[in-house]
């Protein structure tokens, strides 16, 4: 079994985070690795770094862990993000709700308020309102 400073490159689950999420911005690294599972961590401007660790054994449960893993509610709202100009700004806002427990309709107050004073293009103000604090699950109210 390969360890962390040798051969990582080669196990499939931190491939597999890659091949998906790099495309978007993501930044996926390795964790550690052992005999019985895996561990990965991502990162992305707009969101607040994350790991997921998984089972080394069937390739099965394995991979439907990875599935399971890969369709997370903020993978799909970094994807679907329009056009981007205040990264930091955003970036920093949404962990800051993340960090603090912040409700989601405290960063779509914050969004609004960021629009009306031009701080925020109108396209970010809405996704920020829909995206809510990073790593929320919840989709927002209609």
């Amino acid at each position: 079994m390969p360890d962390r400073q040798d051969g990582i490159a080669d196990v499939e689950p931190l491939k597999r985070f890659r091949a998906a999420l790099e495309a978007d911005g993501w930044t996926v690294e390795a964790g550690d690795i052992h005999e019985d599972w895996w561990s990965v961590s991502v990162d992305h401007p707009l969101s607040n770094h994350s790991g997921f660790s998984g089972p080394m054994g069937r390739k099965d449960k394995s991979d439907r862990f990875i599935e399971r893993c890969l369709k997370s509610r903020e993978f799909r709202t970094i994807t679907e993000r329009p056009e981007i100009v205040h990264e930091a700004l955003i970036g920093q806002i949404r962990r800051a709700a993340l960090t603090n427990s912040f409700d989601r309709r405290v960063v779509a107050i914050f969004a609004r308020i960021l629009r009306d004073q031009q701080l925020l293009t109108d396209e970010e103000a809405e996704w920020l309102e829909d995206a809510g604090p990073a790593w929320v699950e919840t989709e927002p109210e209609e």
